[in-house]
């Protein structure tokens, strides 16, 4: 059987230019322009040979995927948000990450960016079935369900609404660049965006700019030096990529950090405290209490303990309005809001 004298024949930053293919027939490994086809092997009758590698399957509807998702790239993302381009310009920026993606981490981030955020024009002909799996989950919690994600992230303008009007002051978001709104936002949600950099600047985050005394003192607000004064490099340690040296409620703790210092007239805070266990959550319920302060909030919340100070809770089902009002006066109507706090205080009392 003929041999190859260069396994490794593309970079591994970069779409592959070539690619090996097995002719059985021959027994010889032949090189061929252009990247492999998406696909997989079965074993065949004769896959017990050392030299039959078995039936090559095609993923037919993955490389009709490719070559779209490569234009759609090469045009500059057409149709992502703001936040969502930052991202891309970040990940794809070579001096920014000590450890770089490879282009198959960057092509199926992308991928999965251009499914849900490419016009639609760009999806003519692609039908994904799904069986409920990860990526259908994902785009559930996201799109559907009673629609308080929904609402915030029409609020900031992540999504453009397709009727009605949203205003922030008096003013229609849809004729404000979406630059200019966001100065007008501070936003803490349940999922932290890190980078691989150090605490310090990834508060910095917050306002392009700002000095480290400002930083640190962002950075007290949210409680952050609890931990951080014990790290070894302190302010200057490496959290790693998205944070992963860090615990939620530290992640967390940042992410407000950010919002003291970026000092915006509006609060949006989404699950900020879901996830976190009862130590964290008092010590993120107190520097949330410090940073809403003066502000302009909308809370997307479950817990009722959340949002018990509300001044005006908006209960959401099935993507409508289902009860609004102050949260004493919610309390007496016999509706879901009574309820879920019902249920929510009877299961305090659970024991295991």
């Amino acid at each position: 059987m003929a041999g190859i004298d260069q396994l490794i024949i593309n970079s591994a930053y970069r779409e592959p230019t070539h690619h090996w293919k097995y002719d059985l027939n021959g027994q010889t490994f032949v090189r061929e322009a252009g990247r492999r086809p998406a696909g997989y092997f079965i074993a065949g009758q004769g896959s017990n040979q050392y030299n039959d590698i078995g039936q090559f399957i095609e993923l037919p509807l993955v490389n009709r995927i490719r070559p779209r998702v490569k234009a759609w790239r090469e045009a500059e993302y057409p149709g992502v948000t703001g936040v969502t381009r930052k991202l891309l310009d970040h990940w794809n920026d070579k001096d920014a990450r000590q450890y770089p993606f490879f282009y198959c981490q960057m092509d199926a981030i992308e991928t999965l960016i251009w499914l849900t955020e490419a016009p639609d024009a760009e999806k003519v002909g692609i039908d994904i079935l799904s069986d409920g799996g990860a990526f259908r989950r994902l785009c559930t919690k996201l799109c559907t369900g009673g629609g308080k994600t929904t609402v915030s992230r029409l609020a900031v303008r992540f999504w453009d609404n397709q009727k009605g009007k949203i205003t922030v002051g008096g003013a229609d978001i849809s004729k404000i660049d979406p630059e200019t709104l966001m100065t007008l936002y501070s936003i803490v949600f349940q999922d932290v965006t890190l980078f691989d950099n150090t605490i310090m600047e990834n508060i910095r985050l917050g306002r392009k700019g700002a000095t480290d005394e400002e930083v640190l003192a962002a950075a007290h607000l949210a409680n952050c030096d609890e931990f951080a004064e014990k790290l070894p490099e302190k302010w200057n340690t490496n959290i790693g990529e998205n944070g992963c040296e860090l615990s939620g409620g530290e992640r967390q703790r940042i992410s407000i950090a950010r919002a003291f210092l970026k000092d915006a007239p509006i609060i949006l805070l989404d699950e900020a405290t879901a996830s976190l266990d009862v130590e964290n959550e008092t010590a993120i319920q107190t520097a949330l209490s410090r940073l809403i302060k003066n502000k302009t909030v909308l809370i997307i919340a479950h817990r009722m303990r959340t949002v018990a100070g509300a001044d005006k809770i908006v209960v959401l089902s099935d993507g409508v309005v289902a009860e609004q009002g102050a949260p004493n006066e919610l309390l007496h109507k016999d509706g879901i809001f009574k309820r879920m706090s019902d249920l929510q205080l009877a299961g305090q009392s659970w024991t295991v």
